[in-house]
């Protein structure tokens, strides 16, 4: 037989427990919902479902190409190939804190496909800290990257 959901009161069992444990799922719900200003509507979630509903879904047409062997990647397999950004180190500023070399870490990498021409490739990368970097001379060891 399943077990009852938790967040439910189950007959017979702790309810001052099981009571507050709703309140902080309440309130666990009210602050992820309504930070920062408190409010929250449900109709929010109708139109949202509605404009989800409008998505379309599916598996694009087409065959997956396998790379020809004759045109190998221009990256390693057995190592990390460095792409950029490089380091920076901060320093030169008047009064400011010198944290050395700096770096941050990439959560996204975008390539344009119609660029197919080492050197001259678009690709852009999305940053933790914030930011789109932009590349349109990917993928040497002369790539260089604007915010």
């Amino acid at each position: 037989m399943p077990q009852p959901a938790r967040y439910m009161p189950v007959p017979g069992g702790n309810l001052r427990g099981e009571a507050a444990g709703l309140a902080e799922l309440e309130l666990y719900w009210r602050d992820r919902l309504a930070y920062p200003t408190g409010r929250f509507d449900p109709a929010w979630v109708r139109v949202a479902a509605a404009q989800d509903a409008r998505i379309a879904r599916g598996i694009p047409a087409g065959s997956y190409q396998k790379r020809n062997p004759g045109h190998p990647s221009p990256l390693g397999y057995s190592t990390f190939t460095a792409l950029g950004p490089q380091p920076e180190r901060m320093t030169g500023c008047s009064g400011c804190y010198n944290y050395t070399t700096t770096e941050g870490r990439v959560n996204a990498v975008a390539v344009d496909r119609i660029t197919t021409v080492n050197g001259s490739i678009v690709a852009y990368s999305g940053a933790v800290g914030g930011g789109v970097w932009k590349t349109t001379n990917c993928c040497s060891d002369m790539t260089t990257w604007t915010v």
